[in-house]
């Protein structure tokens, strides 16, 4: 859903407008009277919530107040299923938070609203050092965010599978693809994944994966379509004939794919970074094993979560400093180990203190630098509609048996037709 951006021009009615929204949402936006320079700022997001990652979360946004320049942050939690339309409302009408977080989709769709804070000059550190991922913060040039923090993929494995079969982890595709027949037996399958119209977001990021796995991109850099390109298709033939073969628990979906791989029935699977907590959380003697997708190339999806300021925000210059405060060494550096090795805005290696305990924080972090977006260059405001047009011809491919081939080639037309 989008939002038309609220002209300042519209004075007091806009101001009206601005103190529904924020009633309605329940939001702690920045209307009313504007506050004074370096006053209290407001921030939103979904993730402070809860023990552990939530509470290192919030103790470095509560930071703020004691570093440097800084003041008192009252913090809005609101619940992911909520959190894009209230964002939206509350950033269309003009209020709203002074800082936020906020997923690629809807990072790209707010830039195009011109409701995102230019931060050029605002980032003073690190001077350097940031993960390539930090590129997708850039439109045209201008830095409008920053990165929280990202998820990228990897291959997991039950190593206690592999072992019973006398088995390694697999280095190249022939050898995953064997592996995965071997494994599968009458009581496990050797490998599962997303597949289902019913889960077109999570369909979208594991197709994704073998596409870039074989070298193919959605888009060129200028927003030029590649979806019939031989690498695409290559990509998708593969993905298509893993799904049709007994290897694999056809018409399965992520949770179930998940439960069955902690429950010792599913040998192997991709999947991202915050998932080996969830695995062993459910599954403490899970003897988990995490390495490289062993795909033709070594490039993976990458999931960036953004901080960004508001461009209404009544203290933008307080939104600044603390942008360039959650950049700062120090909190980097803390919010890496506390939070358990998530990859943060800048380069970092996983804690020490955590490698020998998980051991894949290494293999997420190195895979980091080949990663790229599943968001399609040159489609960011109508990602949606891009992805649902090759999935439909690819479930065609799956469940009707047709061509890859005459599958892409459909998919490439409507998809071109979206720029029409």
């Amino acid at each position: 859903m989008r939002y038309p951006r609220v002209p300042r021009s519209l004075g007091a009615l806009a101001a009206v407008a601005a103190v529904l929204v924020v009633a309605a949402c329940g939001g702690s936006g920045g209307g009313g009277d504007a506050a004074a320079p370096g006053g209290p700022i407001t921030y939103a997001d979904w993730q402070i919530d809860g023990a552990g990652r939530g509470d290192a979360l919030k103790a470095a946004v509560e930071g703020f107040a004691q570093s440097p320049g800084g003041s008192p942050v009252t913090i809005d939690q609101i619940a992911f299923p909520q959190y894009q339309d209230t964002l939206l409302t509350q950033l269309g009408g003009g209020t709203g938070p002074d800082v936020f977080n906020v997923t690629v989709d809807d990072f790209y769709n707010l830039q195009s609203q011109g409701l995102l804070g230019d931060l050029a000059g605002t980032v003073t550190q690190p001077a350097s050092d940031f993960i390539a991922a930090d590129k997708y913060a850039f439109v045209d040039g201008k830095r409008y965010g920053v990165i929280h923090s990202v998820q990228n993929y990897a291959l997991f494995i039950n190593k206690d599978l592999f072992a019973k079969a006398g088995l390694n982890p697999p280095t190249t595709y022939d050898e995953f693809r064997a592996d995965a027949h071997a494994l599968t037996t009458a009581d496990t399958f050797g490998f599962a994944l997303r597949h289902s119209t019913s889960d077109p977001a999570g369909w979208w990021y594991d197709l994704s994966n073998w596409v870039y796995g074989f070298g193919g991109r959605w888009s060129t850099d200028d927003g030029t379509p590649t979806v019939n390109s031989p690498a695409v298709k290559q990509g998708v033939a593969a993905f298509a004939d893993m799904v049709a073969s007994k290897d694999h628990p056809y018409g399965s979906d992520g949770a179930t794919n998940r439960r069955m791989f902690w429950e010792g029935k599913l040998a192997m699977m991709i999947d991202n970074a915050a998932v080996p907590a969830t695995l062993l959380g459910n599954n403490p003697n899970l003897n988990l094993q995490v390495v490289k997708v062993p795909f033709p190339t070594d490039s993976t999806v990458i999931i960036p979560i953004f901080t960004a300021t508001n461009a209404d925000g009544k203290q933008p210059e307080q939104a600044g400093k603390f942008v360039d405060y959650w950049l700062s060494k120090p909190v980097q550096d803390k919010l890496s180990t506390d939070t358990r090795g998530n990859i943060m805005a800048t380069s970092l290696e996983p804690p020490q203190s955590l490698l020998a305990q998980s051991p894949w924080l290494q293999t997420f972090s190195d895979g980091t630098k080949d990663a790229a977006l599943a968001l399609p260059a040159g489609y960011e405001e109508n990602a949606n509609q891009f992805r649902d047009a090759v999935l439909r011809e690819i479930d065609q491919v799956i469940t009707n048996g047709k061509s890859v081939d005459q599958a892409l080639d459909d998919a490439q037309n409507a998809v071109q037709a979206l720029k029409r």
